[in-house]
């Protein structure tokens, strides 16, 4: 059971980390290249590499402050990450969020602002922004896990018994 418990804090840790669904672009949405080049002047001048390394780290590391059992884990969750979550290989898909959500005239105004002085502030504060609403979401979170763990462990227990099979009655002589 412990090992199932901390596969399931791991299970978790992930879902809580890397969100629960992935952004698509809407069906029939094609962008062209000079789309695609202004979404990607907008990812630079919010310096968005720098912001995603940094917040990758951070958010680990609160996960980890919140289920310190997986502490002993953290290489693991690391190497994956440095593995899996590359900047680089998902700079298409985060232009593709932009394209779908700001009109190309948006996103020039979007790149004049990231370079004014209020912009770079933004850009510098948006990972501690981000970290201290996750913050909030988790202490929530830990706050109710107790709640969370009755309902899933009644749904468990009401799926094992509604699938036990039926045993035959024992003829009588």
């Amino acid at each position: 059971m412990k090992c199932g418990c901390r596969l399931f804090s791991m299970l978790v840790l992930a879902v809580l980390f890397c969100g629960a669904s992935a952004a698509e672009i809407p069906a029939g949405k094609v962008y062209t290249k000079a789309e695609y080049d202004l979404a990607y002047q907008v990812l630079e001048a919010m310096d968005s590499e720098k912001h995603f390394e940094i917040m990758k780290g951070e958010m680990l590391e609160m996960h980890l402050k919140a289920a310190p059992q997986l502490a002993p884990y953290k290489e693991i969750f690391m190497k994956f990450f440095d593995k899996y979550l590359v900047f680089e290989s998902m700079k298409k898909e985060l232009a593709d969020i932009y394209l779908d959500l700001f009109t190309p005239e948006e996103i020039r105004e979007l790149i004049a602002f990231y370079r004014t002085p209020l912009g770079r502030k933004m850009t510098e504060k948006t990972p501690e922004l981000t970290l201290r609403f996750a913050q909030i979401r988790q202490n929530i979170v830990t706050k109710h896990i107790s709640e969370l763990q009755s309902e899933l462990k009644k749904a468990i227990e009401a799926e094992q018994k509604n699938a036990a099979p039926a045993v035959p009655p024992v003829p009588q002589k």
